[in-house]
């Protein structure tokens, strides 16, 4: 049977999670013909990847990422690091004939990700941005309906993603507020996946228009002293699909009550669906035609 070694760079939260899930793979999925073994972790700070060794069985932990492209025994590198390294940290497994999973969004300038697709492409390795929400089961029902034309045409389509994670003005929100370090707020970190779900349903942009919102002006930095946001909270974007299907997508993370709370509609003119993430096993869908 294969054994794909894994090897983490990052071991912050997403580490945390990418691990979780690579630990419980067998728990939720029997038979299957392969399994996964954790190899390396590699943090900046050597400190963080030691813990998640002792915690979770790594056979080492590393802050130079490069070792991990270095071992023959790690097949798939999960790159879970601030936005600013993407770039560096794809083409570089890329590069060393790893299979690469990589968090969300892959970089932050359009000539990077002109970089990454055209090296992911030569590369011959399987390669996957972490748009996780596309293989809910409800998500992949509504994907099927649209293919199908259950809707008829689509005209109208909404997706909302919310958090409440910013609303604390004296929060520091860590490397995310800044723009240097992220290339944008709650655009690139949510509305990423909001972006996504409505092209992998719906199809190709015609085009799109935004409007956005800095809650506050400041925040403190790692050490209090209050620094120029310039990062966004909350953003409103108009689309119009080359379908002719037009829309909302509506992320924020200043949204009090809120706790990821993901919604996909989609109205047409034989039927229409929604979904909640607050209810993930659930698909509500509508059809004007008789039973």
């Amino acid at each position: 049977m294969k054994i794909y070694g894994i090897g983490i760079i990052g071991a912050g939260f997403m580490g945390k999670t990418h691990t979780y899930n690579y630990v419980n793979i067998p728990l939720f999925y029997d038979g299957l013909p392969f399994k996964v073994k954790l190899v390396g972790i590699c943090n900046r700070t050597l400190s963080k990847a030691e813990r998640l060794r002792e915690d979770c069985g790594y056979e080492f932990a590393t802050s130079d990422y490069r070792d991990l492209l270095a071992r023959k025994d790690i097949d798939i590198i999960d790159i879970c690091t601030p936005n600013i390294v993407h770039h560096e940290q794809i083409l570089a497994a890329l590069k060393a004939k790893k299979h690469v999973y990589a968090d969300k969004p892959i970089c932050i300038t359009d000539r990077e990700a002109d970089d990454i697709v055209k090296s992911a492409e030569e590369s011959g390795v399987v390669h996957m941005t972490a748009f996780h929400n596309r293989f809910f089961p409800a998500i992949k029902k509504l994907k099927m309906l649209t293919e199908e034309g259950f809707f008829g045409r689509v005209l109208f389509f909404r997706v909302v993603y919310y958090h409440s994670s910013n609303l604390d003005p004296k929060k520091f929100r860590g490397w995310r507020q800044s723009m240097n370090d992220s290339g944008g707020g709650v655009l690139f970190d949510m509305g990423s996946h909001a972006i996504d779900l409505v092209y992998h349903l719906l199809g190709e942009y015609e085009r799109l228009s935004m409007q956005s919102i800095i809650l506050y002006p400041e925040r403190p930095d790692d050490k209090g002293k209050m620094q120029k946001i310039e990062t966004e909270d909350h953003v409103l974007i108009n689309a119009m699909m080359k379908s002719s299907a037009i829309g909302t997508l509506e992320v924020s993370k200043v949204i009090v009550g809120s706790n990821d709370d993901l919604g996909v509609e989609i109205y047409g003119t034989l039927g229409a669906a929604k979904f909640r993430l607050m209810d993930p096993g659930y698909l509500y869908v509508y059809d004007t035609r008789d039973p």
